[in-house]
């Protein structure tokens, strides 16, 4: 039988706490490990939790506008263009379609279509149609189709409605795609247009180098398309103001002769 002593005793003893100690220390370490482990895995499970809930969520908002896109299309066929505006309404709010300059031009073509009870209602209208035809035209200035449909809809304003206001719009829409784009034929047209239509009104007194420019932009459009029937024809009206102005001031007869000329001709061509 073996005896020890009692400091080998105490010595034992200490040794046995020690490797308790150590046991404990381990489990606990491992524990850790365990937990952080577990959270790892719980984080990426919940991080494909909720990539997949937004991408569900961003797939069924992007077919939500592509059905109200659809529908609108149906409705304008059909002739229920409130219900088409709406539904392209809820189209163009959403990401996918925001900058979509095909949609803006739909917009802007059923707001037109829409009835009115007035003139004031009709301008109204021109004016949010006109909006969304600026909006794709800013988007993609290289396209004419926008600028060309916002300047019908300003003659229509002009025209029709008798909108004063309407060719000073046309004449600034006019001015600021030419300060991006010079000499571009669409918009020289359509700025010669203002002008003779503000001439006639007798709104604006131009000054000799509008005039020029008035002169000028028709020239230069029928230069790069010389069958443009709508230039021919305000070229013409240009010509018969200018020889009006010229014979009532005197002193160029031959000069106001030979506009009058040309504006016969022109007018000949145009109607043709």
């Amino acid at each position: 039988m073996m005896v020890f002593t009692v400091d080998e005793v105490k010595s034992i003893e200490s040794s046995k706490f020690i490797k308790a100690n150590r046991v404990k220390t381990v489990d606990s370490t491992m524990a850790r490990f365990i937990n952080f482990k577990l959270l790892i895995v719980l984080t990426i499970v919940g991080g494909i939790t909720v990539a997949g809930a937004a991408i569900a969520w961003v797939i069924a908002g992007q077919t939500r506008a592509t059905q109200a896109l659809h529908d609108g299309d149906a409705a304008m066929a059909a002739g229920s263009y409130e219900s088409a505006q709406h539904l392209y309404g809820k189209a163009l709010r959403h990401a996918r379609y925001r900058e979509d300059t095909g949609l803006m031009i739909k917009m802007s073509e059923v707001i037109t279509r829409l009835p009115v009870s007035d003139d004031r209602d009709a301008t109204t209208h021109i004016d949010s149609a006109a909006y969304w035809l600026r909006r794709a035209n800013r988007l993609n200035p290289h396209d004419e189709t926008a600028f060309q449909l916002l300047m019908h809809i300003l003659m229509r304003r002009g025209l029709e409605l008798r909108d004063r206001n309407a060719w000073d719009l046309m004449y600034a829409d006019t001015q600021q795609l030419l300060e991006s784009y010079p000499n571009l034929p669409v918009a020289t047209k359509y700025r010669g247009i203002s002008q003779i239509r503000r001439l006639e009104l007798a709104e604006t007194n131009l000054t000799p180098q509008e005039r020029q420019q008035a002169e000028a932009d028709f020239r230069s459009t029928l230069k790069s398309i010389p069958e443009d029937a709508e230039a021919i024809h305000h070229l013409a009206r240009w010509l018969t103001v200018e020889a009006a102005r010229l014979d009532t001031l005197g002193g160029s007869p031959d000069a106001a002769q030979a506009l009058g000329n040309e504006a016969v001709r022109l007018g000949a061509e145009s109607s043709a």
